[in-house]
């Protein structure tokens, strides 16, 4: 099942990514969330469209632009571990930018949630 979300990182970035937990088995049976894997990451970029006057006199709506980029463009790697201390916050994005992400990534595999260490 797939479990887009959308992550804020200590670096700022926005990335958008099919999430899996990374769980490390302690000796004692216990287990520890030592980081995230993520699927096809993406950096979610945002710009403030503002309404303007066209020639003819109409205004346009106001709106957002969004531009999807690959998050480590010089890999071939479709899964990215990173260590959990480096999310800020992890959100579940509104349903336009799953969407978005969807499309992007069709065909994609989806398998389980976690992944054990």
């Amino acid at each position: 099942m797939k479990r887009i979300k959308l992550l804020i990182l200590k670096s700022g970035e926005q990335v958008l990514a099919n999430v899996r937990e990374v769980i490390q088995e302690n000796a004692d049976k216990t287990e520890n969330l030592v980081g995230f894997a993520l699927d096809n990451p993406v950096t979610v970029l945002e710009e403030i469209r503002p309404s303007m006057l066209a020639e003819d006199g109409t205004e346009t709506e106001p709106g957002i632009d969004v531009l999807m980029n690959a998050w480590i463009r010089l890999t071939k790697n479709e899964r990215v571990i990173i260590n959990n201390d480096w999310v800020v916050t992890m959100v579940d994005p509104i349903d336009e930018l799953v969407d978005m992400y969807n499309k992007r990534f069709e065909g994609t595999n989806d398998s389980d949630s976690t992944l054990q260490e």
